[in-house]
């Protein structure tokens, strides 16, 4: 008795201060309380030395403090003999919760044997009252939440066993009545497991996530208001979804989302997640999965929270990366522009220019709406100039720069007058900043050939990538890019455009671009594509028609040319061009004598196309030919 009533006053000390918990706790009171469990054989005894420990703990701050290494072993083992009552165990619950809060994360030191088993036990046991089912919630909650690191088998038990007791208290016909303080317990320990799911992997069945999702209607059902219930239900659905996407689309979670979204589309909250789920689930570029988002309103979800939220950076950026992987799907593209959402992303992008993983979701978008949106909606909303500037600000960012070139080249390739718009807004320079940059990145460099290959269509823009140095960087970027062929074929298509300009024939040349070429066609001889690219631009820059010359050619770009006409004999394409390129050569006598004595092959090079292809090849196989005989 003299013990229990010690203890029930240093209970009364203890509540009446938070210094006072702390001085107790600095006196090691903890482990004093915790020697008295271990050494007693009374009830009383223990339950009011538990009573201790969970008081001095509830602090209003909680620093995370060192703990008796078996604290929690001790008070499962009394739980398990004698403090068996419910009541007695909710006592033995709110104390190790508390304990849990303030115990150091990730602390190896403690030892946790027995403890996930009797929780679990608390929870599966029907005859237990809810209450008790709620407080062991609470403390898997802290348990989880402060230690992530569980085994593979007790995240597996605990799973099922929260989903089984949120199930049983949904509130359906022939079940007990729905419960919110229970659900609210539940579904706290269930976004600590299913965090814990990223680094530590269980088998989830259908039938558990299936439940998982009826529970969640339930509660649109009974508890529609409660929105920090429902976000930690979708925060849930998101790990899960993290973990094992495929078997969240498979238990209708698409559709789930997206009702718990609509009904309450201004909870910033329920926005937050949702869109952050929806983003994780388009991720997967499924037309099936895409066309549902679309089908049940999700784009539509999408546009506007992209709208209402505009200084929520985490929606934002979710919104503009849901909406890079749906506009993959043309028909969602129509959906996205129809809606105004190339306006909203360029809006996007204006308000957060610094935050790159925004920009890179938002032209990653911007992309793919690029390729067939309406010529006034890109107008409208100012994409280019919005796009060039992002280059300009970002320009040792990789993927973004990649995105925005692709933005351009697409814009650039509507018509000759968004060529000179985007060479207004500085895009040339934007184009020229990223090769620069990424000289030795395969995929910035393919993407800013193609989109230089389309400015360089219009005249002035010739002029213009000269001038910034353009040339150079082409030759240079092919050669320090040997091995890929597409970034080759794009530049062999620069090269081949540049030199409609009398000048930059003269550049290229100087420049080693000829030989540029012929390494690319000797790197990837079996590339048809390339092959044409190649011969198209030997072709051009053969002849100057302006200053009426004809390059001097050496054995190894006749060699390159003729090689690929062997290879791709069958080829109409390959021999047009091959055929063209010969001609332009030998409209000079010098290089006529050098391929009359050194490729005598030429010629039955060039009647063979001629034969096969006449309608494409014979008027010039007939003109080498003359000038060869």
């Amino acid at each position: 008795d003299s013990v229990v009533g010690i203890l029930g006053a240093l209970v009364s000390i203890a509540q009446t201060s938070d210094d006072n918990k702390r001085a107790l706790l600095d006196a090691d009171i903890l482990t004093t309380a915790k020697t008295k469990i271990q050494s007693s054989s009374s009830a009383s005894v223990s339950e009011n030395a538990m009573l201790l420990m969970g008081t001095v703990v509830a602090t209003e701050r909680r620093p995370a403090r060192a703990l008796p290494n078996d604290v929690f072993a001790v008070i499962v083992q009394a739980l398990r003999t004698q403090l068996t009552s419910p009541q007695q165990r909710r006592l033995g619950c709110d104390t190790l919760r508390n304990l849990l809060l303030i115990s150091t994360p990730g602390s190896q030191a403690l030892v946790f044997h027995g403890l996930v088993e009797l929780l679990v036990e608390f929870i599966n046991d029907r005859s237990n009252p809810v209450e008790l089912k709620q407080d062991a919630c609470s403390v898997i909650w802290a348990l989880v939440g402060r230690h992530s690191k569980q085994s593979e088998e007790h995240l597996s038990i605990i799973f099922r066993a929260i989903v089984g007791v949120m199930s049983s208290y949904r509130g359906e016909e022939n079940i007990a009545n729905y419960n919110a303080d229970l659900q609210a317990a539940a579904v706290g320990a269930m976004a600590a497991v299913s965090f814990s799911l990223r680094d530590i992997q269980i088998p989830l069945t259908v039938e558990d996530v299936q439940e998982f999702m009826t529970v969640l209607y339930m509660v649109l059902d009974n508890d529609l208001d409660n929105i920090p219930l429902l976000t930690k239900f979708l925060e849930c659905v998101y790990n899960i979804s993290l973990a094992n996407e495929g078997i969240v689309i498979q238990c209708g979670g698409i559709v789930a989302v997206i009702d718990t979204v609509v009904e309450h589309e201004f909870q910033e909250s329920i926005l937050e997640h949702g869109c952050s789920i929806l983003a994780l689930m388009s991720s997967t570029e499924n037309l099936q999965v895409n066309l549902c988002i679309a089908e049940t309103d999700g784009i539509d979800l999408i546009i506007n929270a992209l709208g209402a939220f505009q200084k929520n950076t985490r929606i934002q950026i979710d919104s503009c990366k849901a909406l890079s992987h749906l506009s993959v799907d043309q028909e969602s593209r129509v959906l996205i522009a129809t809606a105004g959402g190339i306006g909203l992303l360029v809006g996007a992008i204006n308000n957060d220019r610094a935050n790159v993983e925004l920009l890179e979701g938002a032209c990653a978008a911007l992309l793919n709406l690029s390729s067939d949106a309406d010529e006034n909606s890109l107008a409208d909303a100012g994409v280019v100039k919005t796009v060039v500037d992002v280059m300009k600000c970002h320009i040792s960012a990789p993927k973004l720069q990649e995105k925005a070139l692709g933005v351009l080249q697409n814009i650039s390739m509507r018509n000759q007058s968004w060529k000179g718009i985007i060479a207004e807004a500085g895009g040339i320079t934007a184009v020229t900043s990223a090769i620069r940059e990424f000289l030795g990145s395969s995929t910035v460099l393919e993407r800013a050939f193609t989109c230089m290959w389309s400015l360089a269509v219009l005249e002035q823009n010739q002029v213009d990538i000269a001038n910034a140095g353009g040339i150079n960087l082409v030759i240079d970027g092919m050669m320090a890019n040997i091995d890929f062929e597409k970034v080759q074929k794009q530049a062999c298509g620069c090269l081949c455009t540049l030199s409609s300009n009398s000048r930059n024939k003269t550049l290229i040349r100087e420049a080693g671009g000829v030989e540029a070429i012929v390494y690319a066609m000797w790197a990837h001889y079996d590339s048809e594509v390339l092959q044409i690219e190649a011969c198209r631009a030997l072709s051009s820059l053969a002849v100057n028609v302006q200053t009426n010359e004809v390059m001097l050619a050496t054995d190894g770009e006749i060699n390159a040319i003729v090689s690929a006409m062997r290879r791709f004999g069958e080829s109409a394409k390959l021999q047009e061009h091959g055929c063209v390129a010969l001609r332009n050569f030998t409209l000079s006598q010098d290089n006529a004598d050098l391929i009359r004595s050194t490729t005598p092959e030429v010629r039955d090079m060039v009647q063979r196309a001629a034969d096969r292809f006449p309608e494409r090849c014979m008027e010039r196989a007939n003109q080498v030919l003359a000038s060869l005989s």
